[in-house]
């Protein structure tokens, strides 16, 4: 081993033990903090209360047809890598149709984030977000399917597949109501 070698090795060792210690001094001083004891009245059952949250799925059309709108718009998010891949020895066409998908994704983050605001009340906005984010947080951890599809029926098919999410989430969204002129 050469002496750059050893230096760096002993360098990454020494900077990993500074880190260990740096941690666990942070440990012993969050340990030191002594907090008031909180409220408890008026608590309510986490499950409990995720329930009620589901039930707003029920009961408010305009959230559950924004959180549709928002599991069929991942597509812009997802749909990157699928065409960075497809374009295989053509980096430069596909570094310009990533571009294209960030602008979009932004755009349909962009637009989520003020029709939720401006849709609910004040008093439940965050129940909205909160909900509306966990849904589709979970349809986006099933994300990893379309890697499967593409191993059985190519990049094509799951290309075809978000570009259809995509056509219907505009159909989706085209039925929100138009909260920002109220």
């Amino acid at each position: 081993m050469g002496w750059f070698a050893q230096l760096l090795s002993g360098t990454l060792a020494g900077m990993v033990a500074v880190v260990g210690a740096c941690w666990l001094l942070a440990a012993f001083v969050f340990g030191l903090i002594r907090k008031e004891l909180g409220a408890t009245e008026g608590g309510i059952n986490g499950l409990a209360a995720v329930v009620v949250q589901l039930g707003l799925l029920r009961s408010d059309a305009q959230l559950r047809r924004l959180i549709v709108t928002r599991t069929l718009l991942p597509s812009t998010a997802l749909a990157p890598p699928f065409y960075i891949a497809l374009s295989g020895d053509r980096a430069a066409s596909g570094l310009g149709t990533l571009g294209s998908f960030m602008i979009a994704h932004q755009g349909v983050r962009l637009g989520r984030s003020v029709h939720v605001v401006d849709m609910a009340e004040r008093d439940n906005r965050a129940t909205y977000t909160a909900l509306s984010n966990s849904v589709v947080g979970l349809i986006l951890l099933a994300g990893g399917v379309f890697g499967v599809i593409a191993q059985w029926l190519g990049i094509g098919a799951v290309l075809a597949i978000f570009t259809s999410m995509a056509a219907l989430g505009i159909f989706a969204a085209a039925g929100l109501d138009d909260v920002q002129a109220a």
